[in-house]
């Protein structure tokens, strides 16, 4: 790789960084258990190099490649890596369930929509629902977590419905930090396969303007949101189909495939005293409306009369 290739590499990392030391600090997290972190991440980068390459593990390439001791090396490639994900992929165990009960037909009605499940009790109910697709046996603590994610309700006859298809999981604990980090690796991951595949990317689109008035991204994000829901819904749909998937407890390979969307928005900090005052703001035309982009046809003029 040449040096100026080099250097974008580490401008990106640094940009990469910010964020994530940030959470870090904030986590009580030092410098020190970040470096061990690096190593590991170092060594399992290599020894998957290794790998790709049909090459046989060397203590001594990866020391090379990674400028490490060999004994270090060894001694991260003997411990336990806790890091290995499951065939989930720490996808939420109420994320999980949510979406045995949007796409699986032993809880779907005749139209297709989520059933009203007793909450206990054998057949079609929330713990056989739960119990399916959770791998946890503490039903009651995960109806408790939908419930305040206002991801189900309570019907007035003690039923459950469900509401949404998704879980909100952006919160200070272990499993919303957990599913944080996987969505990051995810979006690396495309991003690193496209750079190294430019022929055949995945898909990957950003759209965005650095000039939005801020008094429009209220109206921006309400339609944005709704926009991507629809599209997001519908992808749920075709992802997890039963036709498309294995039935659960099949222990052959399978693929995981899926997409992320999300949403951004960062302030542009200028000096005041360069800034011009913001034009007028009008609402008459929605924000979103696509213009054609065709000339009007030219209007015929009317021959006047004989």
């Amino acid at each position: 790789m040449s040096e100026s290739l080099k250097l974008a590499v580490l401008a990106a990392v640094r940009r990469l960084l910010a964020p994530l030391v940030r959470l870090m600090v904030e986590a009580g997290i030092g410098v020190g258990e970040f470096h061990a972190l690096s190593k590991a991440a170092f060594v399992q980068a290599a020894k998957d190099r290794s790998a790709d390459e049909g090459k046989a593990v060397s203590i001594s390439a990866i020391a090379m490649l990674t400028g490490l001791r060999r004994a270090e090396v060894r001694a991260l490639l003997a411990a336990k890596d806790d890091g290995v994900p499951s065939p989930e992929r720490n996808r939420h165990r109420a994320e999980r369930v949510l979406s045995g009960w949007w796409n699986d037909a032993d809880f779907l009605d005749a139209e297709g929509r989520p059933l009203p499940l007793k909450s206990i009790g054998h057949g079609i109910t929330f713990e056989t629902l739960a119990k399916r697709y959770s791998g946890d046996p503490r039903v009651r603590a995960l109806r408790t977590e939908l419930l305040r994610a206002k991801a189900i309700t309570k019907l007035p006859d003690g039923r459950l419905q469900a509401l949404s298809r998704t879980f909100a999981t952006a919160r200070w604990e272990p499993s919303g930090i957990a599913v944080m980090g996987e969505r990051v690796r995810d979006l690396l991951q495309t991003l690193l396969y496209n750079l190294r595949h430019p022929s055949r990317p995945r898909y990957a689109r950003t759209v965005m303007s650095t000039s939005v008035d801020p008094r429009y991204v209220p109206m921006l994000l309400r339609d944005i949101t709704t926009s991507a829901e629809a599209m997001a819904d519908g992808f749920d749909d075709a992802v997890n189909s039963p036709r498309a998937n294995i039935p659960v407890g099949y222990r052959g390979d399978t693929t995981r495939l899926g997409m992320t969307v999300f949403v951004f928005e960062e302030p542009n900090v200028q000096d005041p005293g360069d800034t011009p005052s913001a034009p007028p703001l009008h609402v008459a035309e929605p924000p979103l409306r696509r213009k054609s982009s065709k000339p009007k046809p030219a209007t015929r003029r009317r021959r006047a009369s004989r």
